[in-house]
Order: structure tokens, then C-alpha cells, then sequence
């Protein structure tokens, strides 16, 4: 076996802003990953308006139709682009780019009608130390209108930790083993004919309920890309997104769907 080059390029902050400020949503919204698993989008929230509260701050999200979003937080606005997946009865994600931001960001959000929670990991180009890698941080919180005390806060959990799954994307590449290792680590696996490749990135859990969990990493052992997925272990089956500039030094923000299948957590590669 071969390993696969690891080659990407170091970018300034200018460059960055220029990717992202001249990217359409036409280019934006689709990538390589992209296949039949993936859900198809949800009208079942256009015309409505939402007010997302948490400790940190509050959003305000109206979905004039099922692509677009007009949005206000942190006393920033704008109406973009947006991808409504409908993951189970009343659980939705929800992922936009918002464009003329600087820096870049970008919001993945989880609305739990059922509970009246939510999640959102509200993301950046550019960490301080590399100008293309992404950095974020979540906010926990309760749907305005929707609020049921019954239920605790979204929050961090060790649920996964110890366990592995092929997720299937399309019919073009291979199967990526996950490998959840630790609540902050998780490496994957993957081959492509003779090469092979496996890294190990940050990463974090978060329980929705007891068989929904987001599970999102930073691609900081390649090229800062940001992954959230929202996993069901029950139909192993998932609705996802990435956002960030991978090596094609390209702005991607696009979100994708899988199908899953538990497995061990070692891996070998064959030396022929």
C-alpha cells in the first residue's frame, strides 16, 4: 500500500476573504462528497420565524423559502443561501453560509421541536494561527415559543467514545472509518485503490436524545476543514455538512448524507 500525499497550501487572510467573498452559492453548496444518501431538503419551515436563545446570545432565523434564510445575530443580518434537512419527525438541520461577513462564517444549526432545544456551532475561517483553517464554538439553548422545562440543556457526552462506523457516501469512493477514540479526538481510515490514508483531528459529541448525537471535527492534520454530522444510531443514517477550503484551495460550504455500519475499531493496511 501507498500512502497518499499529504499537500496543501498556506493561505493568507486576504486570499481567504476573496474565496469566500466571490464564491456563488451555485459553487459553494455542492462537493465531492455529495451522493443518494443524502436527504433531500425540507420546505417544512419556510415562512416561519424563529428566536434562538442561549446563555451566549440570540438568533433570529426566517426561512423565506426552501433555500433561503434571512438571519440577524450579534447585531450582523443578511438573507443567504441555506440547506434545511429534515432529519427525523420535528428534528431539523440546518446549515448557511453568511456571506459578506469578515471573517468568513458559516452556522450549523440543530432545532429539536419535539424538546424545544437547539444546537448551533457557529463557525470562522481562520483560528490565529492559520489563516484557511476554521475555528467555532456552540451555544446551547431553547426555541423561543417552544421552551418545555422538562428538558435539559443539549450538551456535551462520552456516548459514542469506544466505537467505530463505515460511513457510505456515494458509489464513486470507498467506505471512511470513523473511529470515535476519545471525547476530543476521533481518527478515520480510508483507502483509494492501492493509497491509503488515516489521520486523527479534533473533535466533539453532543447528545440530541438517545439515539440522535452531533459529532463534528477540524480537519487540523489537513486543511482546517470543519465536519458537523448529525448521526441517528437507530436507522444508520446521517445528514451532515463541511465548510472551509480544502485542497483544491476552493470555498466549500455543502452539505451531505451518508449510511452507516458499526465495525471494530482497528484498522490494518496491507504492506504488499
Amino acid at each position: 500500500m501507498e500512502r497518499m500525499n499529504r499537500r496543501w497550501n498556506s493561505l493568507s487572510a486576504e486570499h481567504v476573504q476573496k474565496l469566500f467573498d466571490e464564491t456563488p452559492p451555485e459553487q459553494y453548496s455542492h462537493g465531492g462528497l455529495e451522493g443518494p444518501y443524502k436527504p433531500a431538503y425540507s420546505d417544512a419551515l419556510c415562512g416561519r420565524t424563529y428566536t434562538l436563545k442561549s446563555a451566549e446570545h440570540e438568533v433570529t432565523l426566517h426561512f423565506d423559502d426552501i433555500n433561503t434564510v434571512t438571519w440577524s445575530e450579534d447585531g450582523q443580518s443578511g438573507t443567504d443561501f441555506c440547506a434545511v434537512h429534515e432529519a427525523e419527525a420535528d428534528l431539523f438541520f440546518i446549515h448557511y453560509a453568511m456571506k459578506h461577513t469578515s471573517p468568513p462564517r458559516f452556522n450549523t444549526i440543530v432545532m429539536d421541536f419535539k424538546t424545544g432545544l437547539f444546537t448551533q456551532i457557529c463557525a470562522a475561517i481562520g483560528n490565529g494561527t492559520e489563516a484557511r483553517e476554521v475555528c467555532r464554538t456552540f451555544h446551547f439553548g431553547k426555541i423561543a415559543g417552544c421552551e418545555n422545562d422538562a428538558y435539559p440543556l443539549h450538551g456535551f457526552t462520552a456516548d459514542l467514545v469506544g466505537k467505530a462506523i463505515y460511513w457510505t457516501y456515494n458509489d464513486r469512493m470507498p467506505p471512511l472509518k470513523h473511529i470515535y477514540s476519545s471525547e476530543l479526538y476521533y481518527s478515520y481510515a480510508m483507502t483509494m485503490g492501492e493509497r491509503c490514508w488515516m489521520a486523527s483531528n479534533p473533535c466533539d459529541f453532543v447528545k440530541i436524545n438517545d439515539h440522535e448525537y452531533i459529532f463534528t471535527f477540524l480537519e487540523e492534520r489537513q486543511t482546517g476543514v470543519q465536519g458537523v454530522f448529525l448521526i441517528n444510531t437507530e436507522t444508520m443514517h446521517d445528514v451532515g455538512c463541511f465548510s472551509g477550503i480544502p485542497s483544491d484551495d476552493k470555498f466549500e460550504s455543502y452539505t451531505v448524507g451518508a449510511i452507516g455500519e458499526w465495525t471494530t475499531m482497528d484498522t490494518h493496511f496491507i504492506q504488499k
